[in-house]
């Protein structure tokens, strides 16, 4: 049995890092792109276009692994599809609608800054921040009501084809991606966690939504708020620390 020695001088065993398997999706998601905007022109805050119609969902599966002092690691893979449309919109006469399924994969490194599965006394909560890398591939389906204008662009692999006055344009986008965010949980047993978790996921790319225009100002990007189901396999650090009940 391998020991080590805590801060206030006693001992402990000494635990292997924990694993986990979360899965997330039930939250919202939103997808902020060139598509739409709100008929007041300052949108949400005075700062951006925020539609609730087009909220949607994304499911997620996570693996994580905790090392002993308390950083970890996440691998991500989410799911899901994203709308939008210029209809009812400040940018109506411009005519833009699209569709596409979203994957993104990423890579975390977390911190622990509460509680957590190392940790010296437990606690059935934990909060944690994160920050990584990743990819995020859509596959897009955009269409126009009008032709195709200069001041818009498309991804270099475009396949374009003309409808009526206007056109459709199908497309295959794959951009780096900057995730950061932070979660909680509470621990229900010593393998089964609910929590939430909120993340950004900033993307390199202007055409996760399929169009780039000149009044485009950043990069599409990716906000999530979901729940959060984790299942912790391996040895538990709960057995071995003081609990302090923090409810």
């Amino acid at each position: 049995m391998a020991y080590s020695q805590s801060r206030n001088g006693l001992y402990k065993f000494s635990l292997p890092g924990k694993s986990s398997i979360v899965l997330t999706g039930i939250g919202p998601s939103y997808l902020f792109g060139d598509v739409g905007g709100n008929k007041d022109t300052k949108g949400l805050l005075a700062k951006t276009d925020f539609i609730v119609a087009q909220t949607k969902y994304m499911f997620s599966v996570n693996y994580r692994y905790v090392f002993q002092n308390n950083i970890g690691f996440k691998a991500s893979a989410l799911f899901g599809k994203f709308e939008g449309t210029d209809t009812d919109s400040r940018n109506e006469a411009r005519g833009f609608d699209f569709s596409t399924n979203l994957n993104v994969l990423a890579m975390h490194i977390e911190y622990n800054i509460i509680g957590g599965e190392n940790s010296d006394y437990g606690s059935p909560h934990k909060l944690y921040a994160f920050v990584g890398v990743g990819a995020m591939i859509s596959d897009v389906d955009f269409n126009s009501s009008k032709p195709l204008r200069t001041t818009d662009s498309h991804a270099p692999n475009t396949v374009i084809t003309p409808v009526g006055s206007g056109y459709n344009a199908k497309m295959v986008s794959i951009a780096p991606s900057f995730p950061i965010g932070g979660g909680y949980e509470y621990e229900l047993t010593p393998s089964i966690s609910l929590g939430a978790e909120y993340v950004i996921h900033t993307s390199f790319s202007d055409y996760i939504d399929g169009v780039s225009t000149s009044y485009s100002k950043n990069k599409d990007y990716l906000m999530n708020l979901d729940l959060t189901f984790t299942y912790k396999f391996g040895k538990s650090g709960g057995q071995n620390r003081r609990r302090v009940n923090w409810n």
